[in-house]
């Protein structure tokens, strides 16, 4: 991803961080599309996490189905023990039990 990209990933975040904290769900609503259109293999899990922080259910499922997508099998594998791994692991869990069983 290039350098503007990544800065207005960060804007985004940034934005959902406040709309969440003074309560403004149109506007949470707006982030989470936005981040859906940056979201990419490479901030993946940054942006799995962030989403759990902030009660994204949106963000979160639209993450768990970029890493169902991911191509390279290898790469696959360490973004899903990264996730795993994190405090959030069994919400990555039950995200996708969601995807597949909804």
């Amino acid at each position: 991803p290039c350098s503007k990209d990544k800065e207005l990933t960060v804007h985004y975040l940034q934005l959902l961080e406040c709309a969440d904290r003074f309560y403004l769900p149109s506007l949470v609503k707006r982030c989470e599309e936005s981040l859906n259109v940056h979201l990419n293999e490479d901030n993946l899990v940054p942006l799995f996490l962030f989403s759990q922080i902030h009660q994204s259910h949106q963000l979160a499922k639209k993450c768990i189905i970029c890493l169902l997508s991911v191509r390279n099998v290898t790469k696959q594998c360490n973004i899903f023990k990264e996730l795993l791994q994190s405090d959030d692991g069994a919400e990555c869990l039950s995200m996708i039990k969601e995807i597949f069983y909804v």
